[in-house]
């Protein structure tokens, strides 16, 4: 699409963007003009915007949609509907947005690949944030009738159900259902870091070829010495359960531990079903990275 047709697509998307805003102000009569400029955009999808390029189904169409802008703008501009676009500022009846430095930017001046782009990443945002909410909402409704089970459980038995750790599973009646929670420990790492590193470095500068490959390995996983407190924990636990006949190494090992601190604990919880019993447990995904 050359630029006239981004300009014109740019414009009109802009229009029922604002008429959109509108609607949820419940202007209900303004349905009809939003009707016929998506069909103006559909009929301009196809790369041809100028008139004299245009078929006379086309033509037909662009006209309609002009006339219902200059009605719409003439709304706008009586003070009968105030929704704006989202990002764009109006100072002395001029439309501006901000860039990435904070500065107005007249609309007039920025490049209609550039206002689609802001619009379409404005639009597909809102839907992130609704679902994000909306997940928010879904999982303090679960923990909520989990926990008024557990409670339940606890008046019946005396004894919550998962044990002083919490950790607990659910499940349907079939036996095709089931909702697991589980507590995981949040843990941080002390200045014991550092003494423990010093001597784990003397014991392989010592070893040198002597030294099993994949012990070096592991500590070259463990320790990331660009950047302050980043452990790989599982290397770090692999490395405290390696066993050498070093009494350097064995202090190492004891300032690795004395590091660890648990500072809290997280609850998870999963969601799984299966076709039938005895078939293995599908998760039900809620991660978009997973999805």
């Amino acid at each position: 699409m050359n630029a006239t047709g981004f300009e014109t697509r740019a414009h009109l998307t802009g229009r029922i963007a604002a008429l959109e805003n509108a609607l949820k102000e419940n202007r209900k009569h303004i349905v009809n003009e939003i009707d016929a400029l998506l069909e103006a955009c559909d009929e301009l999808e196809d790369g041809t915007p100028l008139l004299e390029t245009m078929g006379d189904a086309s033509r037909l169409a662009y006209d309609e949609a002009t006339a219902d802008l200059k009605a719409i703008d003439a709304l706008l501009a009586a003070g009968q509907s105030d929704a704006k676009r989202d990002g764009v500022y109006e100072v002395g009846g001029q439309e501006y947005m901000r860039d990435a430095k904070g500065n107005l930017i007249p609309v007039a001046t920025i490049k209609p690949q550039h206002l689609l782009q802001d619009e379409m990443v404005r639009k597909i945002i809102n839907y992130a944030s609704e679902q994000s909410e909306q997940v928010r909402r879904f999982l303090g409704h679960v923990f909520a009738d989990l926990n008024a089970l557990q409670t339940l459980l606890e008046q019946e038995y005396a004894a919550p159900k998962g044990g002083a750790k919490g950790n607990v599973t659910f499940q349907s009646f079939d036996g095709l259902k089931k909702v697991q929670v589980q507590i995981a420990d949040v843990l941080d790492f002390g200045p014991e870091l550092q003494p423990a590193k010093a001597l784990i470095d003397e014991c392989l500068m010592e070893w040198g070829a002597e030294s099993r490959p994949e012990l070096r390995a592991i500590i070259n996983t463990v320790f990331s010495v660009d950047k302050e407190g980043q452990i790989n924990r599982s290397g770090l636990f692999q490395l405290l359960h390696m066993e050498v006949d070093d009494y350097r190494w064995k202090r190492a090992m004891d300032a690795l531990r004395d590091a660890i601190r648990i500072v809290g604990a997280k609850r998870y919880v999963r969601f799984y079903r299966r076709p039938e019993t005895g078939a293995a447990w599908e998760p039900i995904v809620i991660d978009l990275a997973r999805a």
